[in-house]
């Protein structure tokens, strides 16, 4: 301490030994007693601006405050989670709707009605069995366009984007639309339609061909006339006459009225007793055949009957095989 005319008052000093302590001088000369000096305040920063009322401080936080340590921050309020608003989340129903299955099995139930009317118009009126189709072709149009719009609504009260009710006359058009307009839930209605889809035209290819194939025209086979064919009765002049050659080949030909004659041979009966047989020989529909007459009881019918016609391996008739 530098001397001076008069002594400093008592209080504390720095200490000459230790500076960063103080020492009590009680004017006269140093003591013995030594503090550590007081925590000096920090000062707050300048962009804090609140201020706050003694009343608003706890006590902890004031002594804290007293002894030279920054002020705490105020702590901040909890959050709160509020929630969401319903109007915020859209709510997706189901795109399987009463409507939308019944144009996926329309198949079926078209199918039965085909039948049911088909099979009623066709009792009343077996030559009116046509008149039908039209109109019923047209009731099912306007049914699948009708179940399209009833199909439509519940799907956009379900928060989904339906397709065109237009489309629902084909009705596997309509289905590949609501598929990709509504997503993959919708798939099993176009797999069922095309699964009914494809019964439905295996069983009408199962009962048509049948009357396609009886109405085909069938290849005939020569044959003889109805052994109960009834003839006028004969002379004994022509009698005689049908036991001839040309007579026998006349009649021949005139029995076998379904078939193409293109030549026949005939070999006259060697006598005329009854169940005597012979045979002619004929080229028919590109093959030979052999007819096998046999003579019937003598009475005023005709003499004789085609019993038998069998076919012979060949073509043309071979020369000299028949005696006249």
């Amino acid at each position: 301490m530098v001397e001076s005319g008069a002594l400093p008052p008592a209080g504390w000093y720095p200490d000459p030994r230790d500076p960063s302590s103080r020492r009590w001088w009680d004017g006269l000369a140093w003591t013995g007693h030594v503090r550590t000096p007081e925590p000096v305040a920090v000062v707050a920063p300048a962009a804090v601006a609140v201020l706050e009322r003694a009343e608003d401080i706890s006590s902890a936080e004031y002594a804290r405050r007293a002894a030279g340590y920054a002020p705490r921050a105020p702590e901040a309020e909890p959050v709160v989670a509020q929630p969401l608003s319903s109007t915020s989340i859209v709510m997706y129903g189901s795109t399987h709707t009463a409507q939308g299955w019944l144009i996926a099995v329309s198949p079926v139930w078209y199918g039965l009605l085909t039948v049911v009317v088909g099979g009623l118009t066709l009792s009343m009126s077996p030559a009116g069995g046509r008149i039908y189709v039209l109109p019923l072709l047209g009731v099912f149009i306007t049914a699948l366009v009708l179940l399209a719009r009833a199909d439509a609504r519940r799907l956009n009260e379900r928060g989904h984007t339906p397709p065109s009710p237009r489309w629902a006359w084909l009705p596997i058009v309509y289905l590949i639309a609501r598929v990709v307009r509504t997503g993959a839930e919708s798939a099993w209605l176009l797999a069922v339609y095309v699964f009914t889809q494809l019964a439905y035209v295996i069983v009408v290819v199962a009962l048509a061909l049948p009357l396609i194939l009886a109405a085909a025209p069938v290849p005939q086979t020569p044959g003889a006339a109805p052994s109960d064919t009834e003839y006028p009765p004969f002379t004994a002049a022509e009698h005689d006459y049908y036991l001839t050659r040309e007579g026998m080949e006349e009649a021949v030909r005139a029995s076998l009225t379904d078939v193409v004659v293109d030549e026949l041979t005939c070999t006259t009966f060697p006598q005329t007793r009854p169940g005597d047989e012979t045979s002619c020989l004929m080229l028919a529909e590109s093959a030979s055949w052999e007819v096998v007459l046999r003579i019937v009881v003598a009475d005023d019918n005709f003499p004789f009957q085609i019993v038998d016609i069998v076919q012979l391996g060949g073509g043309a008739v071979p020369d000299g095989s028949i005696d006249s």
